[in-house]
């Protein structure tokens, strides 16, 4: 499994789990018209992905057409 380490990294996923040090609440923030989301800051964190999106491309899938 690789960890990324650089600024600007991401990881993206329907859960994802952490640990850290230090977690401060920033604002709420709006994803849709009628789901709100929190964004805030982990320090020294370690996160993984519980429950991956349901509908993720593969490479198969793009060359069916």
């Amino acid at each position: 499994m690789p960890i990324y380490y650089r600024k600007g990294d991401g990881i993206k996923g329907e859960i994802i789990l952490f640990d850290c040090r230090k977690f401060t609440f920033h604002k709420l923030i709006n994803r849709t018209s009628t789901h709100k989301a929190q964004a805030g800051k982990l320090e020294n964190a370690y996160c993984v992905i519980n429950r991956q999106f349901r509908l993720i491309p593969t490479d198969d899938d793009e060359h069916e057409l």
